[in-house]
């Protein structure tokens, strides 16, 4: 394991300040703070120095995950990673904010670019993949305050599938102006000290850090001699539909994400000695989650929350106190739960108040649940003293697939999946609308969904004040999920959903963060904070459906639809669903376009409402794409190759030749359809099938020459009209291969089912 925490940097540091019950908040230096309710925060002020001119570029995020790494290594340097799975909530926002006002105020900054770079959620673990020495495919869980158990929880099921043998898994995030404030508007931020489950608890306060965790096949651990800490043996997860911010108070959600954990590691709540409680202190949310543990286990299992001590840290949050867990039942002591003086008369239980407490620790259930309804829950146990093999390591499976039942899609050519697929083949190109930057006049051209194509999805409980990116998921969604409902009404217990997105709701974040900026923090609308994390379409589209189960919100770049396909088809093998929605979606914002200019991905000058497309960029665009997939036999099926983290641009072009060559499937396919974006990436896919299919190649499409960059709604829109071209032809056989600019290559092979 490795941690970076206000509790102190590393495993040591992080068990004395547990064992002491140090209060780590303090009051915040990295903003102002004055118009806030709270003023104070857990932060991290134990980083070391950047050791290079590189480092000093990057977010303190990544120096964060940097150390969590170099420390994990140096308990077992010997271990190497299949995959990384890791969860957040913000990435590097603090360089968001820089970069945004700059823009409102006129100035004119160094190193925007940098800003732009080192601001995705996946440059931090790709910082500490590459500080590593590894290289590994990267999904990136943004299910805000359950990210991190999610990350810890979706890795074990990975490994216990035997889908991989080892995964690095963990969560990070970091202090920012705009999260701070959001919180604080919703009045979940308090004056006070932190009170979990307190009679006179008044909230949370902020905190930050990183956590990695080196989860691995237990024979294959004990074959090489590593060090084994603990086991993880189970995971549950559940979405609370009842609001977007708030848990339903009959404590529902955590109650079932409690009972599956359980379950899943057949276990009774009567063998569990501890609860790491998600403990916010906030009033609804311990409310909700005390009568779920009061209801499961009563008053027999102690319990606490250790964000008393260090803040709550958001994505980071399941990852630490995962961290927290196993130093609990190594260690054999309670963490404590500081500032307590009052227990809630609403239920009973057994608080560690205020003081550690020695005591032999087996089994620990640690809790995680955020906004958007997700809960999530992980049972960690002591490893046996004397550890025996079993019969024998299962094989590794090599090629994951998956059936696809129906597509749907929304995108500015067509309001549904034939409409787009037929004006494609016409010859359409997605018109152009001039948007323009009202803080410096500049003006951009997208390509926007009409408003008419969503309109009726307004009227939806969930989505009258929602973002253009949940309505534009609504409807893809939809468009996919309608079908199968149609004849199997009652699939919801086991369907999951998987969302894939890789800017989010830019419209609202920017309009949220533009208060803060222009009127001060105590401008900022409640309203609109809720809306800006990047799981609310999922939860909106959960709530559609009334789905209870999984639900996963995957952020990336270019290529994070594929990842999301590939995480439905894992949820599948891996027993977790019987049939998963997967959508991407992607919505326009003039910062949005500021921000690729910056980064030399849209065309440098202005591109006027006639230009069709740009060598050195495409206009960016709006739209959304789903899948269905199931377990039983449908349209046709799907195939994976291993998912490939790039570091350049050279780098990237052999990831993809990589990728390509796993999917040989015998047969050439009868359709190529490439992720097209007029950049480097197209040129680079472009080389790499040049290579594989010599002489005689089949016909590639290129749909993004007329849907424009739909950036995370890109890959996935591509599976969706590469299923419309086989069926349109008659052909049976497809290839998609698309190549990310900050993050992974990736291919998927389709086959279609015949007749």
């Amino acid at each position: 394991m490795g941690i970076v925490s206000p509790l102190g940097r590393g495993l040591a540091a992080t068990e004395a300040a547990l064992r002491e019950g140090r209060d780590c908040v303090s009051s915040v230096t990295a903003f102002d703070t004055s118009k806030c309710r709270s003023k104070s925060a857990g932060q991290v002020t134990s980083l070391p120095g950047p050791a290079s001119k590189n480092e000093a570029r990057l977010h303190r995020a990544s120096h964060m995950m940097i150390h969590a790494v170099r420390e994990m290594l140096a308990g077992d340097p010997a271990f190497v990673p299949d995959a990384m799975v890791i969860g957040t909530t913000s990435g590097g926002m603090s360089f968001g904010e820089h970069f945004y006002r700059a823009h409102v105020n006129g100035t004119r900054i160094r190193g925007r670019a940098t800003l732009v770079a080192n601001y995705p959620v996946q440059k931090a673990p790709m910082d500490a993949m590459q500080a590593a020495g590894f290289r590994a495919p990267l999904q990136i869980i943004a299910n805000a305050c359950a990210s991190g158990t999610n990350a810890v929880g979706h890795a074990f099921h990975l490994i216990r599938a035997g889908l991989k043998r080892s995964v690095l898994c963990g969560g990070y995030d970091t202090i920012s102006e705009m999260v701070f404030v959001g919180f604080d508007s919703l009045q979940a931020s308090t004056m006070e000290k932190v009170r979990p489950f307190d009679k006179a608890r008044t909230g949370l306060v902020l905190g930050e850090g990183a956590a990695l965790l080196a989860l691995e096949d237990f024979d294959s651990a004990l074959e090489r001699g590593a060090p084994i800490l603990a086991e993880i043996t189970g995971y549950g997860i559940s979405t609370d539909n009842h609001h977007l911010t708030q848990p339903h108070p009959s404590g529902i959600g955590p109650e079932m994400a409690m009972r599956r954990a359980l379950d899943d590691a057949a276990l009774n709540a009567g063998e569990v000695d501890y609860i790491n409680a998600h403990g916010t202190a906030t009033p609804f949310n311990d409310a909700s989650e005390g009568a779920a543990i009061a209801k499961i286990f009563g008053a027999r299992v102690p319990v606490s929350s250790t964000k008393a001590m260090m803040g709550h840290s958001l994505g980071a949050a399941g990852a630490i106190e995962a961290v927290f867990s196993v130093l609990a039942i190594r260690g054999g002591f309670l963490p404590p739960n500081i500032n307590f003086n009052e227990r809630d008369p609403a239920w009973e239980l057994d608080i560690v108040a205020n003081g550690a407490r020695e005591s032999r620790v087996d089994c620990v259930v640690s809790n995680s649940f955020g906004f958007g309804g997700t809960n999530a829950s992980v049972v960690i146990e002591r490893s046996a003293d004397n550890p025996v093999r079993s019969a024998g390591c299962a094989d590794r499976i090599v090629r994951l697939t998956a059936n696809i039942t129906t597509a749907g899609c929304v995108t500015p050519l067509g309001k549904n999946s034939a409409e787009t697929a037929q004006a494609i083949r016409s010859g359409a190109c997605a018109t152009l609308t001039e948007v323009k930057n009202p803080e410096n006049g500049r003006t951009f051209s997208a390509a926007l969904v009409p408003p008419q194509f969503t309109a009726h999805l307004g009227r939806e409980p969930r989505l009258r004040r929602a973002s253009a990116i949940s309505l534009l998921a609504a409807a893809a969604g939809n468009e996919a999920i309608a079908p199968a409902l149609a004849v199997n009404p009652g699939m919801k217990p086991r369907l999951a959903i998987v969302f894939g997105v890789s800017s989010g709701g830019v419209q609202y974040t920017r309009r949220f963060y533009e208060q803060i900026v222009k009127q001060g923090a105590n401008a900022a609308s409640p309203l609109l904070f809720p809306e800006t994390v990047y799981n609310a379409p999922a939860s909106h589209l959960a709530a559609m459906l009334g789905v209870d189960g999984a639900t996963y919100t995957l952020v990336g770049d270019g290529t994070v639809g594929l990842q999301a396909l590939e995480f439905g088809a894992q949820l599948i093998a891996a027993g977790d669903a019987d049939d998963v929605l997967v959508v991407a979606a992607e919505e326009f914002d003039w910062i949005l376009a500021e921000a690729h200019r910056a980064w030399r991905l849209v065309p440098s000058r202005d591109a006027g409402p006639t230009d069709q497309w740009n060598r050195r960029g495409a206009p960016l665009a709006e739209g959304a794409a789903a899948v269905l997939l199931s377990r039983d036999p449908g349209a046709a099926t799907v195939s994976f190759a291993e998912g490939r983290t790039h570091f350049s641009k050279a780098d990237a072009a052999v990831m993809l030749d990589e990728a390509v060559a796993d999917l040989a499937c015998g047969a050439p396919p009868d359709r190529i359809v490439i992720g097209a974006n007029g950049t480097w990436a197209e040129a680079g896919i472009e080389r790499v099938l040049a290579g594989h299919f010599p002489g005689q190649r089949p016909e590639s499409l290129k749909p993004g020459h007329a849907t424009r960059e739909c950036l995370g709604a890109g890959a996935l829109l591509l599976v969706v009209l590469a299923l419309e071209e086989l069926q349109c032809i008659g052909k049976q056989r497809g290839l998609v291969a698309s190549l990310g600019w900050n993050q992974q290559a990736a291919a998927v092979w389709i086959e279609r089912t015949p007749g």
